[in-house]
């Protein structure tokens, strides 16, 4: 257990950040303003978050990044969301180009999640946009959390993408902010698909309303791609490529 804290603790720390507006106040200057959802790199220089979150056109003076901690004392900084665009296929899913250099990177699964299997997932939600009280700017704040669950089914969705498209439901917590959060099978810890958001449901009127959480299926992620994140590829045959 004390191995596996360690592991999730290095995977915040670098792979798995929140997605972030910033306003552009100069040369690597940046002004955060509020955190839109979760994403994820697979440390190959392509990012990773679902395009709801980042979907809104800014002004030509504000951006989406990650913070990043640089140097020896662990100073904050900013890393741009470049060339950010929806998977050309239609799905709920972004890519980016990001430049955060790992020497090692998540493993995209070749297979998906069976039903009953247990899932793991890393993000930030819920954070907190508020204001410092002393200065005035603006405030973030930010918990990393781990959700845990399983897979209950697998269906094919026709609301968050431009055409039907495959997800797992999961008897799984999925609070606000935590879509575009990595989705792991346990053993061996690998990536097979991308929290979503969640959902309700009920049989009657009378009856309580059942949530749980939808993500995107591990053939949805693997076959996303843009012509600069990707290259025109599929992000699996783009991770091969990088891996070689």
């Amino acid at each position: 257990m004390e191995n596996y804290s360690r592991m999730i603790g290095h995977i915040f720390g670098e792979y798995v950040k929140p997605v972030v507006r910033f306003k552009v106040l100069g040369a690597n200057r940046y002004q955060p303003l509020m955190a839109v959802g979760t994403g994820f790199t697979f440390g190959a220089g392509v990012f990773v978050t679902c395009w709801h979150c980042v979907a809104e056109p800014l002004p030509d003076d504000e951006v989406f990044g990650v913070p990043i901690e640089t140097g020896s004392e662990r100073d904050a900084s900013v890393a741009i969301l470049n060339d950010l665009a929806r998977d050309e296929n239609g799905s709920d899913l972004a890519l980016a180009q990001v430049n955060i250099e790992l020497r090692y990177g998540f493993r995209l699964a070749d297979e998906a999640a069976g039903w009953g299997e247990d899932v793991v997932a890393c993000g930030y939600p819920l954070p907190t946009n508020t204001v410092n009280p002393d200065t005035g700017t603006t405030l973030i704040q930010t918990q990393a959390r781990v959700l845990r669950g399983y897979v209950m089914s697998e269906m094919m969705d026709d609301l968050h993408s431009h055409q039907p498209s495959r997800v797992y439901e999961l008897d799984m917590p999925a609070p606000r902010w935590s879509s575009g959060s990595p989705l792991f099978r346990r053993d061996p810890f690998e990536v097979i698909g991308v929290v979503l958001g969640e959902s309700t449901k009920s049989i009657g009127e009378e009856d309580e309303p059942f949530a749980y959480a939808l993500a995107h299926h591990l053939d949805v992620l693997a076959d996303a791609r843009t012509s600069v994140a990707t290259n025109g590829v599929s992000l699996r045959d783009f991770l091969n490529s990088m891996a070689k």
